[in-house]
């Protein structure tokens, strides 16, 4: 069994796309830069650099600024410890508005070259020389642009400054847990309409269709739907073809969904029996997922608590982005679980259902979502 999960990107994000400052205030992303500006003064960084490519991997600048891209291109943040920050974002002069329009930052720059708009407002900053700490540019920015990078701050102090944002991203706010509840009811809505459905011929195609138009008719930004049949040997989830679904063949469904930004994901598994995804879930079940979600507790360590579950148990931080920080992984040895972190849990039972729910960490235990 392999946990797969990237799945398609879209050309374009056709979704919902606004900015509402009741969920989501000016004060809560103010509040933001400014734990950001703490670590960076406790770390001795000048100025702090957010950089996003693509519609899956934007999440550090939409961190402080709200805005995403709305097609596969990038966005930077500048945060400098004093001074106002800085967005860039490729793409012409008209798209200005539209970025004004859903985030806080005053200063927007549309470029075509981000790395050369980034160099003219650092020396703009007197900051060409500083200590400057890096979040996604190593990994993200293509060769060219950050070859035209380095060389210009060549008296430059670089920081790997991707520990310090994931860190902070890693525990939400209340605010932040209010936005992945409502993406997490699109989710469940959408199942739900999937149960209630009868297919005369399903295909993959078809059924992801249906929850795609389900997602989006409740107002999501982005929808993603991925399959899997547990009962391969090396199954692993992937974007749907346009087979057809057997009868009485089993199934299992991902679907994510973004609500102002803010992802969710659920996983079902079914029999499909005279066109009816009926779910494989039982009491048994049930009770089983139950008992190891409340397993996450504050404090517990990521490396022992997958030691005691197994191979059977896989998930990851889920926010701005639908994977982030903490990957759930023998391998961590650094994070334990704090209260206001989002994670999306999947496990497969003995019976080889699939299920995947989100659940926040609180004082006390988990809470699924």
């Amino acid at each position: 069994m392999r946990f797969s999960l990237r799945t398609l990107q879209p050309t374009l994000r056709l979704g919902r796309d606004v900015w509402d400052p009741v969920n989501m205030p000016v004060e809560e992303f103010e509040a933001r830069a400014n734990r950001l500006r703490a670590e960076m003064r406790r770390q001795g960084m000048d100025v702090l650099l957010l950089y996003g490519n693509g519609l899956d991997e934007c999440g550090y600048p939409t961190y402080v600024s709200n805005y995403t891209v709305k097609l596969p291109f990038a966005a930077m943040v500048i945060l400098p410890l004093e001074g106002d920050a800085i967005l860039v974002f490729e793409g012409s002069t008209r798209g200005r508005s539209a970025a004004q329009a859903t985030t806080w930052i005053e200063d927007i720059r549309p470029c075509w070259n981000i790395a050369e708009t980034c160099v003219t407002a650092l020396a703009e900053r007197h900051s060409l020389g500083a200590a400057i700490g890096l979040a996604g540019l190593r990994r993200m920015m293509p060769y060219d642009q950050w070859d035209l990078f380095s060389a210009a701050v060549t008296g430059a102090k670089l920081m790997d400054a991707e520990p310090l944002v994931d860190s902070l991203r890693s525990v939400k706010s209340d605010r932040e847990i209010a936005e992945v509840w409502a993406a997490s009811k699109i989710v469940h809505t959408t199942f739900d309409d999937l149960e209630a459905g009868c297919f005369d011929a399903a295909t993959e195609s078809l059924v992801a269709a249906r929850l795609i138009r389900r997602a989006r008719m409740q107002g999501a930004e982005d929808v993603r739907v991925m399959v899997a049949n547990p009962l391969d040997p090396d199954w692993a989830f992937r974007p749907p073809e346009d087979g057809a679904i057997a009868e009485s063949e089993t199934i299992s469904v991902l679907v994510r969904a973004s609500w102002e930004r803010y992802w969710a994901e659920a996983t079902r598994t079914y029999s499909v029996r005279c066109g009816r995804f009926e779910p494989e879930w039982s009491e048994s079940d049930a009770a089983l997922f139950d008992s190891i979600i409340q397993r996450f507790t504050p404090g517990r360590s990521v490396a022992e608590l997958l030691g005691e579950l197994g191979t059977a148990c896989a998930g990851n931080g889920i926010g701005i982005t639908a994977i982030e920080p903490p990957i759930l992984s023998t391998n961590d040895s650094v994070t334990i679980l704090q209260p206001g972190m989002c994670l999306s849990i999947r496990l497969t039972l003995a019976s080889s259902v699939v299920r995947g729910e989100m659940i926040v960490i609180e004082t006390q235990n988990a809470n699924r979502i």
